[in-house]
């Protein structure tokens, strides 16, 4: 059975609130999501990869535009604890950049918080909501619409 989740990760990939402000923040997400939908709040030791699942079509260099068809040859084989650093260099045009400026199709993201909204019945977040979001975490937002 296929299910899909709404992650939402601040922007900064290391940034972390307090888990009186994350509940916060995930009361604002529960509010905009369908009723029995289940939101959590998870805490990871370093930035960890929020994927889009079986959305995710295509990653591309930010700086040339290459498709990059074995980008998760950048990522390290240890990557399910997460990225103490996201730095890498791009086997594309040698650019040394950070993983999460890489161009992925459909969004993905990473953080050392993710508050999950599990079957949200709706789609995107707009950016009034994002920006709700946001404020109640102290910090802006971006989305993933995962697919499993």
């Amino acid at each position: 059975m296929s299910e899909n989740l709404l992650h939402v990760v601040p922007t900064d990939p290391f940034w972390r609130p307090s888990a009186d402000v994350a509940d916060r923040a995930a009361a604002v997400v529960a509010r905009l999501v369908a009723a029995d939908s289940v939101v959590t709040v998870e805490f990871h030791r370093a930035a960890a990869f929020i994927h889009s699942g079986s959305n995710l079509e295509r990653v591309e260099c930010p700086h040339c535009g290459a498709n990059l068809e074995r980008w998760a040859d950048l990522m390290p084989d240890d990557y399910d604890d997460g990225f103490d650093d996201l730095a890498v260099r791009l086997p594309c045009c040698g650019a040394d950049t950070s993983l999460d400026t890489l161009r992925f199709d459909w969004p993905c993201a990473f953080g050392c918080i993710d508050i999950a909204a599990r079957n949200p019945g709706r789609s995107w977040l707009t950016d009034d909501e994002l920006a709700t979001i946001g404020d109640a975490l102290g910090h802006r937002v971006r989305q993933v619409m995962q697919h499993l």
